[in-house]
């Protein structure tokens, strides 16, 4: 049997619309492919990224670990004593070196007033250190005397603060000066014991300086010997004006003495023998030791 024209038409235009469709189709899974190569890309150059910021993220990580390790320990083995207080003076932080200072542990520190270690004298100190501080006024110091009871003395430390950046609380540097204060003491007691020796010696005794050589010091016996009614009216005067002109071998006193002078300089003491004079004019040998 022949087909019919009509059917050979139609079935031609429905394979004509069948390969068009494909051909779409083709066209949209090629579409639709490319982007899900495109997605896949982005997808993997995000990863790329992701994993690029978490290495320098943990690379981050560690520098700030190890800084903080770093000034961890500065904080913890300075020397210097470093303590956080609130406003009324309770310790809220506090390193080593301030530990020990205040001779206690760390832990046992945290929450006790700082007015507890500080002398019953001192406490006023601290509280008007803390007020200002607190005040905020810049470059407030104070020195404190520490109750020690391992020891007979008292400790002395000088106390530096400035306000955090909450103004809820101070930071205060605690460093120990009780070497310094004692040799100072000790310094004191020395000069004391040194001014009786000197002030109450049956010898005359004086001190002299350059350039001038004028006195600078003179002792009882010095203002009785030379006649004189107080010590200060030595001070204008240097060893040859209370000397006559000449020494007994001619030679003149202001030129002699000078040459004594350099000798003692020299080797490091001198003893000779010496004419004097008094305020009145009279004159009486004498055994000078420079």
């Amino acid at each position: 049997m022949k087909k019919r024209p009509e059917g050979r038409a139609a079935v031609a235009d429905l394979r004509g619309r069948a390969e068009k469709q494909l051909k779409e189709r083709h066209s949209e899974d090629a579409a639709a492919e490319l982007d899900v190569h495109k997605l896949l890309h982005e997808l993997q150059v995000l990863r790329i990224e992701l994993e690029i910021q978490n290495n320098k993220l943990l690379e981050a990580r560690a520098e700030a670990e190890a800084a903080a390790r770093h000034y961890t320990e500065v904080y913890d083995f300075t020397p210097v004593g470093y303590l956080s207080l609130e406003r009324k003076g309770e310790i809220l932080q506090a390193n080593s070196a301030a530990a020990a200072m205040l001779g206690t542990e760390r832990v046992r520190l945290v929450g006790k007033r700082l007015a507890v270690f500080v002398t019953a004298h001192d406490i006023p100190v601290l509280n008007a250190f803390l007020e200002q501080v607190c005040a905020g006024s810049p470059g407030q110091t104070c020195e404190l005397r520490l109750e020690n009871h391992t020891e007979q003395s008292p400790r002395f430390v000088h106390l530096s603060g400035i306000m955090d950046a909450t103004g809820q609380s101070c930071r205060v540097t605690v460093t120990d000066i009780t070497a310094i204060r004692r040799a100072e003491q000790a310094l004191i007691a020395s000069e004391k014991r040194f001014r009786t020796l000197f002030d109450n010696s049956r010898d005359a005794l004086l001190a002299n300086s350059p350039p001038s050589w004028n006195f600078t010091w003179a002792n009882k016996s010095a203002v009785k010997l030379f006649g004189v009614g107080q010590q200060s009216e030595l001070f204008s005067l240097a060893p040859w004006d209370i000397s006559p002109e000449f020494q007994p071998d001619g030679e003149p006193s202001a030129q002699k003495a000078r040459h004594m002078v350099d000798i003692a300089l020299r080797e490091g003491s001198h003893i000779f023998e010496w004419v004097h004079k008094r305020i009145d004019d009279t004159t009486f040998p004498a055994e000078v030791l420079l």
